[in-house]
């Protein structure tokens, strides 16, 4: 999926850090470049020279206390379905620069001592995950999963087309615990660093509201379920961008079929950077396709300036009562239900 901005955190990070460590072992470096961080097959040239520069190495290597602002890589692959690289990243608990109560003096509260999954060279944020605290709001797009289920029937399993590092899986277990869930993920590599880093085996192994993966094609007859999804999120991005298969309506049309009755379809749709004119065209193109499978039983979040990436999050079905949604919900979750309109009633 298409979060955050992983460019413009990393870049926060200025050239203090010198290199990250990968299970221990010092195997990469960040350089500056195009206003973002490119991480090097070797140790590349390093800010401090001589003796500082091997302390600065040792002791991201070893973890040490008196380097609190480093980020820590935890494991890094390649995706063998597009060359990219797969990397998992253990931000600080404290920022090197501090200030604000953010990380780095940044609005990033919630990523503070998270984990985050880079996908590819965009550094976008696909996933995030806070170990000492699964299913924590990420003030992004993910959190909008937590208030699907009181809208849905109360049998039948929620399903995940585009799964990346099981993000909104987290979120979803936490609050509706009982729910069945089936994921789909096109790269067996996504999948094989999410279990251990981002809480995935953990919602593999729960003894109820269980996660079942599959590695395989979200558009394909597999991606569906027995008696019918009671919900279905769709999440489907690469480089930053909807898949072209988004763009048509048959695609959105297989998926509502998957539904049970009474079940809904939650799609993120991107298009929360206004600079990116190809994204945004095809954000557009994939709504009107949607609405068109959906025969305009939509309600659309609009952006209300609280969440750090502004999608565009579309709800099939008829819309929702909103008192009676809300008081469904943990006290936590109300603020979500907050924002939702009717295209059709504007």
């Amino acid at each position: 999926g298409h979060s955050t901005s992983g460019g413009e955190l990393f870049s926060a990070y200025g050239k203090g850090i010198d290199a990250l460590d990968v299970q221990g072992v010092p195997a990469r470096a960040m350089e500056r470049g195009a206003g973002t961080f490119k991480w090097q097959r070797d140790w590349g040239p390093t800010v401090t020279k001589g003796k500082a520069a091997r302390r600065t190495k040792t002791a991201a290597a070893q973890g040490d206390a008196s380097y609190p602002g480093f980020p820590t890589m935890l494991e890094q692959r390649r995706s063998q379905v597009t060359g990219a690289p797969i990397r998992v990243v253990q931000l600080p608990e404290v920022g090197i620069l501090g200030g604000g109560g953010g990380l780095l003096g940044l609005p990033f509260e919630e990523l503070v001592g998270a984990r985050v999954l880079l996908l590819d060279e965009t550094n976008d944020i696909s996933s995030v995950y806070i170990a000492h605290d699964p299913g924590r709001l990420t003030r992004c797009y993910w959190d909008v999963v937590t208030v699907m289920d009181p809208l849905l029937p109360r049998e039948g399993s929620l399903g995940f087309l585009g799964f990346g590092g099981g993000t909104a899986a987290v979120l979803a277990h936490k609050y509706w615990p009982d729910r069945d869930m089936e994921a789909w993920e096109y790269d067996k590599e996504v999948i094989e660093v999410a279990r251990p880093h981002l809480g995935v085996a953990e919602l593999e192994q729960a003894p109820t509201g269980a996660l079942v993966v599959t590695c395989g094609d979200a558009f394909g007859a597999r991606s569906a379920v027995e008696g019918g999804f009671a919900g279905l999120f769709v999440d489907l991005f690469a480089a930053s961008h909807l898949l072209p298969q988004l763009e048509e309506e048959a695609t959105w049309a297989a998926w509502l079929a998957a539904l049970r009755p009474g079940g809904r379809l939650l799609a993120n749709l991107g298009g929360g950077d206004p600079s990116d004119e190809e994204g945004m065209l095809k954000t557009r193109s994939a709504f009107v396709a949607l609405a068109a499978a959906c025969d305009l039983e939509m309600t659309v979040l609009e952006d209300d300036g609280t969440t750090m990436a502004r999608n565009v999050m579309v709800l099939t079905g008829p819309p929702p009562d909103k008192g009676a949604w809300t008081q469904a919900l943990p006290p936590e979750l109300h603020h979500l239900t907050e924002g939702w309109v009717d295209p059709m009633h504007q």
